[in-house]
């Protein structure tokens, strides 16, 4: 078994969100939620799927085209920011 501190970043993401999903913490979240996953990234993509689908409340996925974990690609940043703060207007307008 690989120990957590070898991970590198992007590994020990997935796992602190699968012990998160798998602890029941997710279903426990009361309020609107924006989740936002890079194209490139096939493995949170069905982790944030499992997770919407424990979510009672309010939830949106949104996956940036030609994206991978950290958005590092040339605009992908701009792009989550701006996906962000319309769902935030939206949401602050209800």
């Amino acid at each position: 078994m690989t120990s957590y501190d070898n991970l590198d970043s992007k590994a020990k993401s997935i796992f602190k969100s699968e012990v998160n999903i798998n602890a029941g913490k997710v279903s426990e979240v009361k309020c609107p939620t924006l989740l936002i996953i890079g194209s490139f990234d096939n493995a949170v993509i069905e982790l944030y799927k499992q997770a919407a689908e424990l979510i009672s409340c309010e939830k949106t996925i949104k996956i940036v085209y030609a994206a991978s974990h950290l958005f590092e690609e040339l605009g992908k940043l701009e792009e989550v920011a701006n996906i962000s703060s319309e769902w935030f207007v939206q949401k602050l307008k209800e």
